[in-house]
């Protein structure tokens, strides 16, 4: 949200790097740099936290190695070695105490690990014998789509645009396999895993929390579902507890996102996936989609993603993708 008067210009940042409310001066570029540099110093204080962290560790550990490697008397003088030995014991004790204070101060004043950028992690292979993932051939669905032709290897991109009520839509659910076509053939890699980012987030009869729905739909335990879903900073743990049918339209999204980058997809389809998104989100995600190795087959509306990729754009027309002339 931007605030602007005859005075100064602002924006406020919603859910700002660590889910608070936060306001930068200055305009969109002013904002951009300020928010990175606000990260910056994040990862910075957490470097320092671990490395804090790590050092009061091996100082309680010293401070027990030390309290077990007290000698035992050499000259027989039994009045000396107990004095020594108190005062060496008394030694460790302070040691011990001061590294315990220590540590548990860094741990009551922890630093949150700061987000990863969006990213998709490299999968495994997954494809048919000439280096396919998909290859779809006269599919046809209704009246919408006819005759549509396509394969889907590594490193290819399509951008599909066109009006409402195209087949587009349609045509990623067939691919995806979430619809069976009424004639053609779709045939998939073996093992291959379809990131398919719909274009209704859904969930709207979802009554359970974020965090244990997440858990659910991943099939993880509950601690590898809080890693998965702080990882790139969509949630925090405030978040973990909300019925995910009271989140936002757009926090709906962002859990849509989170399941896409944990399933670790060899093949991303995506319908309009900039929808109720922030800006920066959204550049976020079209460079982790720019760095995705595998196929993209991505549906949308937005005027600058169509431009970024007009080279890579295709047009339903009578049912079939064409390249727009």
């Amino acid at each position: 949200m931007t605030v602007s008067s005859c005075l100064d210009t602002a924006i406020i940042d919603l859910d700002g790097s660590r889910g608070c409310t936060v306001r930068y001066g200055g305009g969109y570029r002013d904002y951009l740099d300020q928010r990175a540099a606000a990260q910056a110093r994040w990862r910075e204080q957490y470097r320092d936290w671990c490395q804090e962290l790590a050092e009061a560790r091996r100082r309680l550990e010293k401070a027990g190695r030390s309290g077990r490697s007290f000698g035992g008397m050499r000259d027989k003088n039994k009045l000396a070695y107990n004095a020594a030995g108190s005062a060496a014991e008394a030694a460790v004790a302070r040691a011990t105490r001061a590294a315990r204070q220590q540590l548990r101060r860094l741990l009551d004043e922890q630093v949150q690990r700061p987000p990863e950028p969006l990213s998709f992690r490299p999968p495994e292979t997954a494809e048919l014998p000439d280096g396919v993932m998909i290859r779809a051939e006269g599919l046809a669905v209704g009246d919408v789509v006819r005759g549509v032709d396509l394969t889907l290897s590594p490193g290819s991109l399509y951008v599909v645009t066109g009006p409402n009520g195209a087949g587009k839509s349609t045509l990623l659910s067939v691919l995806a396999g979430r619809r069976a076509p009424d004639a053609g053939v779709v045939v998939h890699g073996p093992g291959l895993r379809i990131g398919y980012l719909p274009q209704d987030s859904g969930f709207s009869q979802e009554h359970r929390g974020l965090l244990e729905t997440f858990a659910a739909h991943r099939a993880v335990h509950v601690d590898d579902a809080m890693a998965e879903l702080t990882r790139f900073g969509l949630f925090g743990p405030v978040d973990f507890g909300v019925p995910v049918n009271r989140l936002s339209v757009g926090q709906r999204r962002r859990l849509r996102l989170a399941m896409l980058f944990a399933q670790r997809p060899h093949l991303l389809l995506l319908d309009e996936p900039t929808n109720h998104l922030s800006l920066v989100l959204v550049e976020q995600l079209q460079e982790a989609v720019e760095h995705f190795t595998g196929p993209v087959v991505m549906v949308t509306h937005d005027r600058a993603v169509r431009e970024h990729h007009r080279d890579r754009v295709l047009e339903p027309a009578d049912g079939r993708l064409v390249q727009p002339a």
